[in-house]
């Protein structure tokens, strides 16, 4: 087993029934992505996953992982807002 299967095998063991969890793209990811499969399958864990690509997406699908939303990247209109909302919402708070 190598390092990034270690990791998300630890990783996995902080999930619990309910939880929303975010699910991102690479390698490490789909270690992580099989082993919430797994606990699925094994222990009847409960999840709803929010994937960060269409990759990912993909991948909890094929393994039957509840998925709830593809995160899509943002433009730079929508990055432009929010950080006009968090410099403003700073501001007033100030």
């Amino acid at each position: 087993m190598n390092d990034k299967q270690l990791v998300a095998l630890e990783v996995a063991k902080f999930v619990k029934n309910g939880m929303l969890v975010g699910l991102g793209t690479g390698s490490t990811a789909n270690y992580f992505i099989d082993e919430l499969a797994r606990l699925q399958r094994e222990n009847g864990l409960s999840i709803t996953t929010v994937a960060s690509s269409t990759i990912s997406a993909q991948d909890v699908y094929k393994r039957q992982v509840l998925i709830r939303a593809i995160m899509t990247p943002l433009t730079k209109y929508d990055a432009l807002k929010i950080r006009t909302f968090h410099v403003s919402k700073t501001l007033a708070t100030a």
